[in-house]
């Protein structure tokens, strides 16, 4: 590789440069146990290199180089499965949007969407590796991602029966959501992001909470003590477990007794990683 880019005039690095750097990226071998595939991962278009004994639970996202001009995922693939083949891992090359058509932050909303749609797609570990110009997209995204958020989840106040004996006297939605309001914010004191999913007890509510979870990888899931204390609530508390066991596989489980008491069962949820 270094030879031919030895004997390479210099770099163009505009627009006009994209055709020669994917025939000279395109001149790397195929890894010999390596599978590629066209595909798409959180929207984002690229490429999979999948080596045949491949970790079902870990992925590479690989980003590449270009000085966020040229380069593109299929030129790459064939360097990424060389990586891929020795880790042992599939890598799923993103080709993520390149300027002047899509300026900054086209690339790393890119990057990040291609992050979480491999999270929210069941994989547990992954690996942000890139080249050059990738290279600094790689650790940008990995440090949005070192923020991503926690989410609370919980019945939808409105929608609780508050004659049920089992819940505190004078308890009502405002008090509720006033416990809630505390808990992002404690939550977000922490240097945390926090987010709310307040359900319906029913399909519909079901529907949102695995809407919300496949469009973001959280860090932890903190299911609410309304949820899970009357027994009144049990069959939408195993609902609620069920959906994150499908939707977030590895994210965090955690369990508060109340609203003020989340951003501690987030802690603890975090430390059992």
């Amino acid at each position: 590789m270094r030879a031919m880019i030895a004997l390479q005039s210099a770099a163009d690095l505009g627009p006009g440069g994209r055709a020669a750097l994917d025939e000279l990226m395109a001149k790397t071998p195929a890894a010999d146990s390596v599978g590629y595939e066209e595909a798409a991962v959180g929207g984002v278009p690229g490429w999979w290199c999948r080596p045949a004994d491949a970790n079902p639970d870990a992925a590479i996202l690989y980003l590449n180089g270009g000085a966020y001009v040229v380069g593109s995922a299929q030129a790459y693939r064939h360097f990424a499965g060389q990586i891929a083949e020795r880790a042992k891992e599939a890598a799923f090359v993103a080709d993520y949007g390149l300027a002047p058509e899509r300026p900054f932050p086209a690339a790393v909303d890119d990057a990040e969407a291609a992050y979480r749609g491999l999270a929210s797609g069941g994989v547990s570990r992954i690996a942000i590796v890139g080249d050059s110009a990738g290279g600094g997209l790689a650790l940008v995204t990995a440090e949005r991602m070192a923020e991503a958020p926690h989410i609370v989840v919980g019945q939808k106040p409105e929608t609780v029966d508050f004659s049920d004996p089992s819940l505190p006297q004078g308890f009502d939605a405002d008090k509720i959501n006033a416990g809630i309001a505390v808990a992002v914010k404690k939550i977000e004191e922490r240097g945390w992001h926090g987010d709310t999913c307040m359900i319906t007890p029913d399909d519909e509510g079901s529907a949102v909470l695995q809407k919300q979870l496949a469009g973001v990888a959280y860090d932890c899931v903190v299911i609410g003590g309304g949820l899970r204390i009357p027994p009144k609530g049990l069959v939408l508390f195993e609902a609620v477990v069920n959906i994150v066991h499908r939707a977030a596989p590895g994210t965090a489980i955690a369990f508060n007794t109340r609203p003020e008491d989340t951003a501690d069962a987030a802690a603890r949820g975090l430390e059992a990683i």
